[in-house]
């Protein structure tokens, strides 16, 4: 390389600083986690890095990491064809330290470079390697390159470089111990050095070669900024470089993480023999350039020199496998690795398909397997507990991911049981479509290379149906033990080290689990306390131990490890870490006490009130409702100020820590961060709501003169348990602490209540109710099943199934989405959708976030729509993107309170199949949803996080709904339903229905949920009963048969018109109706002929049921386990009152038999209209809410409706008003005079009628009169006839009289009947 050449090719400064700049600068703003493994070290001492090639863009890290860690230039081998584009890129490409890969004299320049001082960096697979294939079928390494279509070896050009330099280097050193001056000075003039000190020490130096692995996750195929802009702006571009934009823009602007692992370092070490060092001294001699050395494979003359030449390619050899055995041994494991694996494994078994629960176990244990092995590198996500704890129930974030890609790929379809692998997992695809089409095997095939990884996932394939629950409990166990040490040493680092300094615990923070050596009946699982951790509770578990039960001592996220860890947490993780321990301790134990000291000891009973199975008793010391140290009232105030600073990054916060005097020091912190108080003075708050619901033998123990905790809080926690099974000890002791220092005999109080404790839990039902209800918020009803049985079905929707743990999580990042939008505590969020999972997502996730829901019922009329919003206050609405129903809402957007639109997507609802169907044969179906900064679609309200800020919801007070008892009229009279109404007329219901089938019940959703009915009969119901519900977006005879027909449902809430429909259906017999054991009746009277003939049909249970929006609705019901009478709405529910009142003095009661109106009381009433404080004080009247309804009640208690006081006509369960329709008739020009009366109707129960009058001269007709109306009112309010009358009937005043003409068609049916 001549001196000109050498000037052309010198890194020219200011690109270099330049490019390191720009790269610094949007760094900040790429999706990319860069993270170099092991630390900066090896890029110090090494010379050759090495690195695989996935993507275009990752050449340009590598001299960015060095350069960071060393200040040290690179020279980076690049394609020749970037260099041939332009002569101005070649030149900045050169400045930046840039070769190409056929430049001549490439290695001599490179080794030279080194001398110099500078490293190199190279990639040996020579291009991208896009489907990771590295191995060929012989398990040798090996590639396929595109331009040669064939397989071949890597290149061996970085062995070349390290073995001829270390020749070189050796020959130098020779020469020095000869004292040949002269020549080591002709060296030093020719590779441009200072001066021969600098050349013998690189010559001293073994030259190092760097084998580094890049691995990318995860990876990403749908549409991102990149690809949509190059094609906006390049149409029709080749399918190669489409492919990378897609791939590598996803890799770049989503959140990826790009590990890059520096193995150890590998020296040539070459022991030349003899006869070998004679042949490189003969040829030195006759070279006087290092491109003269490396020449010599191409210039060797005669047998010596060809020797050589064999000898060293010989070498090269040993080394190029040596590095590339070590790039690719160092992949970042992660989890799509082990589950592509798993997939691939199951297909060269030809088995193309598994089951859901089977899938997760085996890669739960695939995982555990390698956490075991030696010399992986896992993924932190494989390595931190947080991150995959809930695998095993396939509730991860990870895994949800990866099957967002199978799903989006069509790789991999999910039914309710099972994963089916596609046929398209066979597939050969080509270099370019491979990461597009078939990412499990790029995957798959990027640990093909690690051993570790194969042995792992077969020896989890093997085991995962024999796996006892022992055997899972102890790998759980081992979880928690990896969860306290990661955490431990991830906030052992800076900038946690101050606040670390001044800590005084010194006893372990892990958790531990003492087992006899046989399995026993019980098991008491320890509960510490706030700032503890479970060394607190250590010797009292080892005294339980050596008394033969098993124990477990929990850990609570966040203790035993910093306070830093503590300051991230919420008392809901908390929570959950109680719920994991309890899982662990029942594998080894027939029955269980939870026992809990302070913050712990109110975990337990809230454990408790969840009713998990085995739990025996629970048993509370110290447990605070209340605190002595007043400070704690600022805490919210504090922790406000310190969530500033979360959004000002140059504001540090009032107070993140404040100090601790702990009775205990050396267990609990010293620094307490306020976050942590803040979350448990809302765990406290919590607990009360929770205590009426714990219904297993319960003690509670405090000490008298507790220094932290108010004495009297133990007062209020007994009295507030419903158990009948409860004892409350009291302590003489002015410390908190009772239980660690056994003051008073705690230890033994508590031994002799587990010793006791074995009469099991008492089995509320309608005949042995707790003595009132829990008062929790709505989205509690969610919670609790969501932590009882994460894994069981909750949804399915058109065979599209989701389980609570599923639909548990989209409901707290829906929740967060709101939050995002401005949602806050109070506000209107407004549902206008057809049964579906968004419907129960949002209607969960609006209450958590604060809001109150507001129903609206999809079949309204835009201007119903828009009155409704406006008398409300709705300003957030969430629909569907149908042409049905969002034109309507969209609508709304202007003069109106609505500001902004939640649109989801009915065929995201859809399983993969009806979805693909669905968009080509449907597609019509589609609104056009235009842009607007004010509608945010579904899957990005949801892609925001799943950290929901906390709202304090006072269930008795905070209005979870508001229900307009318009039914599908647009009247603006909403009934304000409170958390605590809601949750009560649940629990009523629940209590009335009996025992459930444990292993989940199946309940047929087919009314709608924005009807009050629904909304608690079919979906609060089936979600508090763990039940899983087949919604169905409307009611059509044939699919509701055939769905009950394959589906099986086990319930079956619906309306009279509905069992009437389906009895009376001709072809009835064909489907089979016996999954159904219970129907509830609701919306309207169900006529006993309708009841009698579908019980016959089903062979089931249906029972008919009362109520009112105003009151949750449910009020009275025919009990399922004793007599129906006919024509009967059946007994009030548990803790609500009925009496009938005198019609004409409301304040007083009628004898048994006799009419009046219905009056009614209970914890399931309304708390009043919303801005209607006349019709609610009409309404409710000294804490009884008046029906309007008239009716009686027998010597039995039962309850009969005999008339109505109200006009509203009962039309398939909605309720529509006459005067709406009336209105729209009085819009005509034509119209004097118009009366609606609902008559009977077989199928809808009752039907509109409209009596017209016409003005004098007008000639209006039927046809024309019904055809104005339709256009004005919704479906359900159309009249199904009109009879024209010169006059109408009116009152002795003039006011139109709707009594004669009700008793007048009542007469012509009479006279119709009898003939």
């Amino acid at each position: 390389m001549t001196d000109a050449d050498k000037d052309a090719f010198a890194i020219n400064d200011g690109y270099y600083d330049w490019s390191i700049r720009t790269y610094e600068a949007i760094r900040k703003h790429l999706g990319l986690n860069l993270k170099v493994h092991p630390d900066d070290e090896l890029l110090k001492r090494g010379h050759i890095f090495l690195f695989n090639h996935f993507a275009r863009f990752e050449t340009v890290i590598p001299p960015y990491i060095i350069h960071r860690a060393t200040g040290a230039y690179t020279r980076s081998v690049a394609d020749h064809s970037l260099f041939e584009i332009s002569e101005g890129l070649s030149r900045v490409l050169h400045g930046l330290g840039a070769m190409s890969n056929k430049q001549p004299g490439l290695l001599a320049f490179l080794a030279a470079e080194i001398l110099r001082g500078r490293k190199v960096v190279m990639f040996p697979e020579g291009g991208m390697i896009k489907d990771r294939r590295f191995l060929d079928s012989d398990g040798k390494f090996g590639i396929f390159s595109p331009s040669a279509q064939e397989r071949r070896k890597h290149h061996r050009g970085a062995a070349v470089l390290a073995l001829t330099l270390d020749i070189f280097k050796k020959r130098i050193l020779d020469l020095h111990e000869k004292g040949d001056i002269q020549r080591i000075g002709r060296w030093v003039g020719a590779l441009g050095l200072e001066d021969e000190r600098q050349l013998l020490a690189r010559a001293n130096e073994p030259t190092l070669i760097v084998p580094a692995t890049i691995t990318f996750y995860p990876i990403r195929v749908q549409e991102n900024f990149l690809s949509r802009a190059v094609n906006l702006f390049s149409r029709n571009l080749p399918q190669q470089i489409a492919e990378e934009m897609l791939v590598e823009g996803n890799l770049i602007f989503r959140d990826t993480d790009m590990d890059i692992r520096l193995n150890p370092p590998i020296r040539t070490a070459k022991k030349w023999r003899w006869w070998e060092k004679r042949l490189l001294a003969g040829y030195f001699l006759k070279i006087s350039s290092l491109d003269g050395l490396f020449a010599l494979r191409d210039r060797a003359e005669g047998f010596a020199e060809r020797m050589l030449v064999r000898c060293i390619s010989d070498e090269t050899h040993r080394i190029r496998d040596q590095y590339m055995h070590a790039i690719y041994a160092g992949t970042t494991i992660n989890l799509s690795h082990l589950a592509s694996s798993i997939i691939t494994s199951l297909i060269r078994r030809n088995r193309m398909e598994i089951g859901i629960v089977d899938f997760h176990r085996a890669l739960y244990l695939a995982l555990k397997n390698l956490q075991a092995a030696a010399n992986v590198h896992l993924h932190r996500s494989l390595d931190w507990p947080d991150r995959y704890r809930s695998l095993l129930d396939g509730m991860s974030f990870e895994l949800d991911r990866f099957l967002g890609l199978c799903k989006r790929t069509g790789l991999v379809d999910k039914t309710p049981d099972a994963y089916r692998l596609s046929d398209k997992l066979c597939q050969e695809y080509k270099i370019h479509e491979i990461r597009i089409e078939n990412p499990i095997l790029v995957y798959a095939n990027e640990v093909a290379p690690i051993p570790a990884v194969g042995e792992a996932v077969e020896a989890a394939l093997q085991k995962f149906s024999t796996v006892s629950d022992e055997e899972l409990a102890h790998l759980l166990f081992d979880d928690e033990l990896r969860a306290q040490a990661w955490n431990r040493d991830h906030f052992s680092k800076e900038p946690h080290r101050e606040i670390n300094d001044t800590e005084t615990a010194t006893k372990s923070g892990a958790p531990y689990l003492l087992l006899p050596k046989e399995r026993v009946k019980k098991g008491v699982l320890l509960v510490h306390g706030f700032l503890a951790s479970p060394a607190e509770l250590s010797d009292f578990g080892h005294r339980l131990h050596e008394q033969g039960y098993a124990v477990m001592g929990v850990r609570l996220a966040g203790h035993g490890t910093s306070p830093w860890d503590l300051k991230s947490r919420t008392w809901g993780d908390w929570l959950n870490s109680v719920r994991r321990g309890y899982r662990i301790l029942s594998a080894f134990a027939d029955r269980i006490v939870v026992i809990g000291f302070s913050a712990g000891g109110a975990l337990s009973l809230i454990l408790a009130t969840e009713h998990p199975e085995k739990l025996l008793g629970v048993a509370s010391v110290s447990t605070p409702l209340a605190y002595r140290n007043r400070k704690l009232a600022f805490v919210p105030l504090v922790h406000g100020l310190n969530k500033l600073a979360d959004w000002l990054p140059n504001f540090e916060g009032v107070m993140p820590f404040r100090e601790n005097d702990s009775e205990h020091p050396d267990i609990n912190y010293r620094n307490v961060p306020v976050h942590g108080l803040y979350q448990l003075r809302l765990m406290t708050g919590e607990l009360q709501d929770h205590l009426p619901r714990i219904d297993v033998p319960t003690l509670i123990v405090q000490g008298d003169d507790d220094p932290v905790v108010e004495p009297d809080s133990a007062r209020i926690i007994f009295d507030e348990l419903a158990t009948r099974d409860k004892a409350l000890h009291w302590v003489s002791s002015s410390r908190h602490g009772i239980l660690n220092e056994d003051i008073g005999g705690t230890c033994k109080l508590l031994t002799d209540f587990i010793e006791r404790a074995g009469s099991g839990a008492a089995s509320w039902s309608r005949h042995n109710p707790p003595p009132r209800p829990a008062v929790r918020p709505v989205y509690a009803i969610l919670d609790d099943t969501v932590a009882r049985m994460p894994g069981r079905p909750c949804l399915d929707f058109l065979g599209q199934t989701n389980s609570y743990g599923e639909i548990g999580d989209m409901v707290t990042r829906a929740a967060k989405g709101f939050q995002n939008l401005g949602v806050r505590k109070g506000d209107r969020v407004g549902l206008c959708l057809p049964n579906c999972p968004y419907y129960v997502i949002a209607y969960f996730a609006a209450m958590k976030a604060g809001a109150t829901v507001v129903n609206f019922n999809p079949l309204y009329t835009m201007r119903e729509i828009r009155d409704q919003i406006i008398d409300s206050g709705t300003t957030v609405m969430v629909t569907i993107d149908l042409k049905t129903i969002y034109p309507k809402v969209a609508a709304a957007l202007d003069g109106t309170t609505l500001n902004s639109i939640v649109v989801c997507s009915l065929s995201d609802a859809l399983p993969t199949v009806k979805e693909l169907l669905f968009n080509v044969l449907k597609r019509h179906q589609i609104a056009d949803i235009g842009e607007d900064l004010r509608i945010t679609p579904f899957d990005k309200l949801v892609s925001q996080g799943s950290r929901v800020e906390p709202v304090e919801i006072d269930p008795e007070q905070d209005i979870a709904l508001l229900q307009y008892t318009g039914g599908t009229t647009g009247i603006p009279k909403g009934a304000m339903l409170t958390h605590a109404s809601v949750t009560a007329n649940t629990e009523q219901v629940r209590l009335w229905m009996g025992d459930v089938d444990p292993n989940g019940e199946r309940i047929l959703c087919v009314i709608p949920f924005f009807h009050v009915f629904a909304m608690t009969a079919a979906m609060n119901l089936g979600i508090a009963t763990g039940s899983e519900l087949i919604l169905l977006p409307r009611f059509n005879l044939v699919d509701v048969l055939k769905t009950i027909d394959t589906k099986h449902p086990t319930l079956f809430p619906a309306v009279p018109t509905i069992f009437n429909a389906l009895a009376g259906y001709d072809g009835l017999d064909r489907y089979d109706l016996s999954s159904i054991r219970f129907c509830i009746s609701g919306g309207a009277p169900l006529p006993h002929a309708v009841k009698t003939s579908f019980e016959a049909a089903a062979g089931c249970v249906v029972v008919e049921g009362y109520g009112l929006s105003e009151t949750s609705p449910v009020i009275s019901c025919n009990p399922p386990d004793s007599e129906n009478k006919p024509n009967s709405i059946g007994l009030p529910l548990t803790w609500t009152e009925v009496e009938i009142r005198d019609l004409d003095n409301p304040d007083t009661t009628v004898a048994e038999g006799e009419r009046g109106e219905l009056a009614v009381r209970g914890p399931q009433v309304m708390a009043g209209y919303w801005n209607n404080p006349e019709a609610t004080a009409t309404t409710i009247r000294n804490g009884w809410l008046m029906t309007g309804d008239v009716g009686h009640r027998d010597e039995d208690g039962y309850l009969f409706l005999t008339d109505r006081l109200k006009d509203v006509i009962f039309c398939s369960g909605y309720k529509v008003y006459p005067r709406v329709i009336e209105d729209a008739f009085y819009r005509h020009a034509d119209v004097d005079e118009v009366i609606v009366i609902g008559i009977p109707d077989d199928y809808r129960g009752e039907t509109p009628k409209a009596y017209v009058k016409l003005k004098g001269g007008a000639s209006a007709n039927e046809a024309e009169l019904l055809g104005f109306v339709e256009k004005i009112l919704n479906p359900i309010e159309h009249p199904a006839e009109i009879e024209f009358r010169d006059e109408l009937p009116k009152t002795m005043i003039g006011k139109l009289s709707k009594k004669e003409l009700v008793s007048e068609h009542r007469q012509a049916l009479e006279k119709l009947k009898h003939g």
